[in-house]
C-alpha cells in the first residue's frame, strides 16, 4: 500500500464498515531474500499519516476508527 493506492481507494468506500488492512512500520526489519523483506512497510505507513490521505478521508466523510471501537 502506498499514497497512491490509498487515495484511489478511500472514494470507493461504502456506507458501513471497512477494514483497510495494514502493516505500517517505519523501518523495514526484515533480512534476506523472504516475502517480508519485499514489503513496504515504510511506504504504507508513510501513506497513512500523509496530509493528503487526512484530506481525503475528510472530502469523503469517513470515520476512522480502531478495531476495538
Amino acid at each position: 500500500m502506498n499514497i497512491e493506492k490509498l487515495i484511489r481507494i478511500i472514494p470507493h468506500i461504502t456506507n458501513g464498515i471497512t477494514e483497510i488492512y495494514t502493516h505500517p512500520a517505519t523501518k523495514n526489519n526484515h533480512s534476506g531474500d523472504s516475502e517480508s523483506n519485499k514489503y513496504e512497510f515504510e511506504a504504507e505507513y508513510k501513506a497513512l499519516i500523509h496530509a493528503r490521505t487526512k484530506r481525503t478521508i475528510d472530502k469523503f466523510n469517513i470515520e476512522l476508527s480502531s478495531f476495538n471501537s
